[in-house]
């Protein structure tokens, strides 16, 4: 398969996974919104059983909850509804599915980009280096994005806005900081996660996915 079909494929996934990812959120903001409102403790309990709760879980909430309506149930919802990479309702796998996209999506990235070096070491085009400098200012753009958070959208990148951070004219350029980039949700998968740690992982892994898809396009300029 050629690179552009790669990345078709690649990108249908995506929009298979987005809609799980969309499915997630919308579960995700129902129960934020109804404990946001403040909760008494049958609507505690009943919350915890729908989204399938451990019975030590549950027993942690009866045990500390008040019986009128008050953020206090919120609190200790919060507090001791965990999430897991299970079945359940509202659950974590759409993030280990994510892995395996980001991870596509690393190998896509080096291996166009070496192929373009590659091509531009063998050819005779006047503008060649120009063209090879501005690669490598892009990859350390890409860098710089990662290492100083994604900003307020991952899709519609200004990459001429992005000041790199490094040398990239006479350092060398490698992509071991897109490894870097996922390296921290790794471990995640080795015990229950707290609500708001759990419900962030899957936006942190939707903006990774998104920013590669924005760079794979951003190398169409360069032919």
């Amino acid at each position: 398969m050629s690179f552009k079909e790669r990345q078709a494929a690649l990108d249908g996934h995506v929009s298979d996974w987005a809609v799980r990812y969309a499915q997630f959120s919308e579960l995700v903001c129902d129960v934020e919104k109804e404990c946001g409102k403040g909760i008494n403790q049958d609507q505690l309990l009943g919350l915890a059983k729908a989204l399938e709760a451990t019975p030590d879980e549950i027993l942690n909430l009866r045990m500390s909850a008040v019986s009128e309506k008050s953020y206090i149930n919120t609190d200790k919802f919060y507090a001791f509804v965990k999430l897991r990479f299970d079945g359940r309702p509202i659950n974590l796998t759409l993030v280990v599915e994510a892995v395996g996209l980001i991870k596509a999506f690393n190998e896509l990235i080096t291996e166009r980009v070496g192929v373009m070096f590659d091509e531009l070491n063998h050819s005779t085009e006047d503008n060649r280096f120009h063209k090879a400098i501005c690669l490598r200012r892009d990859i350390c753009r890409l860098k710089a994005l990662i290492r100083g958070g994604y900003g307020p959208t991952a899709v519609n990148v200004d990459w001429s806005a992005i000041t790199p951070q490094e040398d990239y004219v006479d350092s060398l350029v490698t992509f071991d900081f897109l490894e870097e980039d996922c390296s921290w949700y790794l471990d995640t998968k080795k015990g229950p996660l707290n609500w708001f740690t759990g419900v962030d992982y899957p936006w942190q892994v939707n903006r990774c996915i998104e920013l590669r898809q924005a760079f794979l396009n951003r190398l169409d300029v360069f032919g």
